[in-house]
């Protein structure tokens, strides 16, 4: 006969059984939502944040689900007692503390293993989260046993039970979305988790005993190993790192977890010491501090980089020079928009070079708070920071702006597919002032299959902007003599687009003319390296699109619309 709630316990003592089992079935559900969200962010760095991480978590969660559900009850057919449902959470808890443990270090080794965007995710997913949802999926079926007195009543205990499973499940999904991993690191949250299926399962279980006839000595030795479990998991947590590890030679200064990033801030360091154990002993040179680069980075993808001890504001992440040839176009620009933040190097130096009032739009507050205490970004009426997404925030604009710039796609190849389709473009140009130029910044190679993503920002950007006029520059290292067309085929690097509205594009030979201009005299127009802005300018690709690739029909490389946008395949075909 099951263990159940009615028909062994009457009036309070049958009251508090069910508020047990319900209990658990509760927090399962929530927990079991929490953790699908919190891995997300534990894929990230090694896979992105593509739908293929989302259809593989999901995926992955359904299947362990129905695996779970089949074979709890089986289980609970074969030994319907709460001693085994409180195993099962308890175990579950356990599985997700593995988690924080080993979650980085696996995915990064099942991405070197280069098995695929797709293959790769789902077999990250399956490895950290298969167990702990599977045990989780065992819950509701056992619940419903233990409760379920007679057949006469089974549709409604199960439709009950799996109603609470199902709340519970909402509570876990907005609870984490919206506050706890806005607020705490994705690795306490899951060791959280883990530690409170653990303790929920030891409270349960004692309440159902102590309620169906009290406690027997198989029941203390359940919860006693119960409870050394959550002890060896809190010692765990308050042993482990708050922040990754960081690059040899660099250390950590600062680490959050954003709503949309993993963001990090670290500092090389060029006189670090090492001991035959590795760990780091700073020994600062302090002639060499001027040359110490302060960097920023998304899910581990380098974003910006200054060099902060210099008493000049200088760029270590030198992308951001090749986007100065906008004054090509536009020599005295008054007002720019960039849509995306980074450590807001670019516009500090677009204020600071031209004296022009710069609008970012920038998704992510914490990104802005961190570029203002790490990256010297500057608060005034020049460089104003709107928090809000970048498409959400073109689209209400009311200014027109003489140069603006695309700087959303992520070095990893994580973009915001809604930012680079040609209904995007068409709402960036018509904020864009007559004359005035777009810059886009797109991490590509040139050639072959992964240089895809360039071609079809290229067509993209065409497209939606009905712009008349492409250029393309390719950011190629300092001293570069000829195109090396074999390394942009196996190399992703910057690559920026510019788009105007000229009747005829402008040739080579006049834009090297142009840049000498803005480098030259006393009172130069362009600030940065003039080395260097006329070296990005010598880059321009002369060669453009084939029609071939033009032809919006094209499956390699197509024009990218809000209904069509696979920018997730185009870093790496599978």
């Amino acid at each position: 006969m099951a263990e159940g709630v009615s028909g062994r316990e009457t009036g309070k003592a049958a009251w508090y059984a069910t508020l047990a089992l319900c209990t658990v079935v509760f927090v399962s559900g929530g927990v079991l939502m929490g953790v699908e969200i919190a891995g997300s962010r534990v894929l990230a760095p090694s896979f992105g944040t593509s739908i293929f991480v989302w259809g593989s978590l999901i995926g992955l969660f359904m299947m362990s689900l129905a695996i779970g559900y089949y074979l709890g009850g089986l289980l609970a057919d074969w030994k319907p007692s709460f001693s085994v449902l409180a195993s099962l959470v308890s175990l579950a808890g356990v599985s997700v503390l593995f988690v924080p443990q080993v979650g980085y270090e696996l995915c990064d080794a099942i991405a070197r293993a280069d098995l695929g965007l797709r293959l790769g995710s789902l077999a990250a997913s399956a490895a950290l989260f298969s167990v702990p949802c599977l045990l989780m999926g065992m819950v509701s079926p056992f619940a419903v046993k233990l409760q379920a007195s007679s057949l006469a009543h089974l549709g409604n205990v199960a439709g009950k039970l799996y109603a609470l499973s199902t709340a519970g499940s909402i509570v876990g999904t907005l609870v984490t979305s919206f506050w706890l991993i806005p607020a705490f690191n994705v690795l306490n949250v899951l060791r959280a988790f883990g530690i409170a299926l653990i303790l929920v399962a030891i409270a349960s279980l004692l309440l159902f005993r102590s309620a169906s006839g009290g406690l027997d000595r198989g029941t203390l030795t359940a919860v006693g190993v119960m409870f050394a479990c959550a002890c060896i998991g809190t010692a765990a947590w308050a042993h482990s790192a708050e922040i990754p590890r960081g690059r040899k030679g660099s250390r950590i200064l600062a680490y959050r977890d954003s709503p949309y990033h993993q963001i990090l801030i670290a500092e090389q360091v060029l006189g670090a010491i090492y001991d035959s154990q590795g760990l780091r002993i700073i020994a600062w040179d302090e002639k060499d501090r001027d040359a110490q680069a302060l960097e920023m980075f998304f899910n581990e993808n380098l974003e910006s980089g200054i060099y902060a001890h210099s008493e000049r504001y200088v760029n270590s992440v030198t992308y951001t020079d090749v986007l100065h040839l906008a004054t090509i176009w536009v020599p005295k620009p008054k007002k720019v928009l960039i849509v995306g933040l980074g450590g807001g190097v670019l516009p500090m130096q677009f204020a600071e070079a031209y004296g022009c009032t710069v609008d970012v739009f920038e998704i992510d507050e914490d990104v802005e708070e961190m570029a203002r205490e790490y990256f010297r970004l500057a608060s005034g009426d020049r460089i104003r920071v709107h928090i809000g997404d970048g498409r959400q925030l073109v689209r209400r604009s009311a200014e027109r702006y003489d140069v603006i710039m695309l700087d959303a796609y992520s070095s990893g190849g994580q973009i915001p597919f809604h930012l680079l389709t040609k209904e995007f473009i068409s709402e960036v140009r018509e904020k864009l002032a007559p004359g005035g130029v777009l810059m886009a910044n797109v991490i590509s190679a040139l050639d072959g299959d992964k240089g895809r993503i360039y071609r079809s920002a290229y067509k993209t950007i065409r497209e939606g902007g009905a712009f008349r006029s492409m250029y393309t520059f390719p950011k190629l290292p300092l001293g570069t003599k000829m195109y090396d067309r074999e390394r942009w085929t196996k190399d992703m690097i910057n690559v920026i687009i510019a788009a105007t509205d000229e009747e005829k594009a402008i040739k080579k030979e006049e834009i090297l003319r142009i840049a000498k201009e803005r480098v030259s005299g006393k009172d130069p127009v362009v600030k940065v390296d003039a080395e260097a802005f006329l070296h990005h300018a010598g880059n321009m690709l002369e060669a453009k699109v084939s029609p071939a690739e033009l032809d919006r029909e094209g499956k390699d490389a197509p024009v990218l619309s809000d209904r069509h946008s696979p920018v997730d395949v185009m870093y790496r075909r599978d």
